[in-house]
């Protein structure tokens, strides 16, 4: 078998002082091998220390290299011989079992629950999302062209290298079950079940199938309520993972604030950003686009079953067939009934989440704040408010309803007066 966490018992191991050539001489060789019975040790094939058999009489007199657990993680043991990894020991297990039985009677995309499926329309056609992740990387000339010199982490983002500060990392893979307010309620299934099939369409998700490799980082689920449709908003619990996170600030304009700032008749106008955590595209391993095929999930309309098709898209960095672990995508996975998929871009609950989304829209208020007629812009995570000086002027009640800008922006304007 293959021990398939070696990157992230690397970087682990860097985050806590190992050397960098230590590390990647030692590590570097965990590929194939074989665990024990109990799963707490794993003997990596090697010809040089003898057969699998003899191995575990061997470690009494090898080096041992402690990497301290990151996030309440016990520690992990390395025992070497000669300068080669003998053996790896935890006390918790280093093979998940129980995993690969559900994800075996899982299925593959095909066995998809019913509630994840797109909307029809009256054909009976799924109706395929026109938005994509990688929307900002693709246009990444536009937004050199257009706003000119960025600053260093904008343009990270939109160059598809965006990578999450990290202070330390997993050594071992995690698997949290999905919390009852999305595992045990139907109607939250239900609402969030086209949610789930549109990210997958657009790129936000991405399907695990059973020949990939399973992130090392398997977060639960949970529904909470919103205010407008569907209703349910699917958050993950990222209490884990936020531990391993750095601080990233993220400046935001309250409605007191934008009132000190507003004079008598200044226009204003203000919009909504549409999904606007998932713009930030995480670079993955490689950070580049590349061309794939997505999942389109609908129902068939003679026997009411899930079908698949496929449309080209493309992906920024690594799929789950080609990742070889320790990037941001290897730590977001989730698992929605034996079904695995990852996150290319974060999501509501992680901690740093709305801190890229911050940087894009402090870049878009520099732009508009040096424009010949200024344009004052305040943004609270996602609401941007807009307010451009006028001279004053009496009473006017120009206050209206304004058409959406490009299907994504829902504006309302009026005058300040």
């Amino acid at each position: 078998m293959a021990y398939e966490h070696g990157s992230a018992l690397f970087l682990s191991a860097v985050a806590h002082g190992v050397r960098f050539d230590t590390a990647i001489d030692g590590f570097g060789v965990l590929g194939h091998g074989a665990y024990s019975h109990d799963d707490h040790f794993f003997y990596p094939d090697s010809p040089l220390l003898g057969p699998m058999s003899v191995r575990p009489s061997l470690l009494h007199r090898a080096d041992r290299l402690a990497i301290p657990g990151a996030a309440g993680q016990p520690d992990v043991t390395i025992f070497t011989l000669n300068g080669l990894v003998a053996a790896v020991s935890s006390t918790r297990r280093l093979c998940i079992r129980w995993l690969e039985d559900v994800r075996r009677s899982a299925g593959g995309l095909e066995g998809l629950p019913d509630f994840i499926c797109l909307p029809s329309d009256e054909s009976g056609r799924p109706i395929i999302p026109l938005s994509r992740v990688t929307a900002l990387v693709e246009a990444q000339k536009a937004w050199h062209t257009e706003l000119g010199q960025l600053v260093a982490v904008t343009s990270a983002i939109v160059s598809g290298k965006l990578a999450m500060p990290k202070f330390s990392s997993p050594s071992q893979q995690t698997v949290l079950r999905n919390h009852p307010s999305f595992e045990n309620d139907e109607k939250a299934k239900e609402a969030l079940g086209p949610v789930i099939a549109k990210w997958s369409a657009t790129g936000v998700l991405e399907y695990v199938g059973w020949n990939d490799r399973v992130p090392i980082r398997l977060q639960s689920c949970g529904a909470v309520p919103k205010g407008t449709a569907p209703f349910y908003r699917l958050i993950t619990d990222a209490r884990f993972g936020n531990q391993l996170y750095s601080d990233w600030d993220a400046s935001y304009t309250s409605a007191a604030q934008i009132g000190l700032a507003l004079h008598r008749c200044d226009f204003t106008f203000s919009s909504d950003i549409a999904d606007a955590y998932h713009l930030s595209v995480l670079r993955g391993c490689g950070g580049r686009l590349r061309p794939v095929k997505r999942p389109v999930v609908g129902k068939n309309p003679k026997t009411g079953k899930n079908c698949v098709t496929w449309v080209d898209g493309l992906v920024n960095g690594c799929t789950p067939s080609t990742c070889v672990g320790g990037c941001d995508k290897d730590m977001s996975g989730i698992m929605i009934e034996g079904h695995i998929f990852r996150f290319a871009a974060f999501q509501f609950g992680q901690k740093t989440a709305g801190s890229p989304l911050n940087s894009i829209v402090r870049s878009v208020a520099r732009y508009f704040a040096l424009l010949p007629t200024p344009v004052h812009v305040a943004a609270w995570v996602d609401d941007l408010f807009f307010s451009l000086s006028t001279p004053p002027h009496p009473f006017c009640w120009s206050r209206r309803r304004m058409p959406s800008v490009r299907g994504v922006l829902r504006v309302r304007a009026g005058c300040a007066a």
